[in-house]
């Protein structure tokens, strides 16, 4: 994952391929990531079906969707953050949106 500046320069990146739960499976995880004020970032993945969570820094904090709730390969889970900083999550394959609040604590 990487971010870059509003003029292309690459301000910080994160991520590696591997089937470790911190790491991204297979070659083209995650599908959709979401960024939250503090700067941490959700991630959705294809094949494990899973989200999870990153720190500003990139480091792993959690996983915050285990693969059992989502179909073995859904046809694309879209992330984004709204207003009140929880995570929304679509679930095509259930016609549902989910929504995840961090926890505080």
């Amino acid at each position: 994952i990487e971010f870059h500046s509003s003029d292309g320069a690459l301000k910080r990146s994160f991520g590696k391929a591997s089937d470790q739960p911190e790491d991204f499976a297979g070659c083209c995880n995650p599908i959709d990531v979401a960024a939250f004020p503090d700067g941490s970032v959700a991630t959705a993945e294809k094949g494990v079906s899973r989200l999870k969570l990153y720190g500003p820094d990139g480091s792993y904090v959690g996983m915050i969707e285990k693969p059992d709730v989502f179909p073995a390969d859904p046809p694309g889970i879209d992330l984004a953050v709204d207003s009140r900083g929880r995570l929304l999550a679509v679930d095509p394959s259930h016609s549902k949106i989910r929504v995840y609040s961090k926890r505080t604590g």
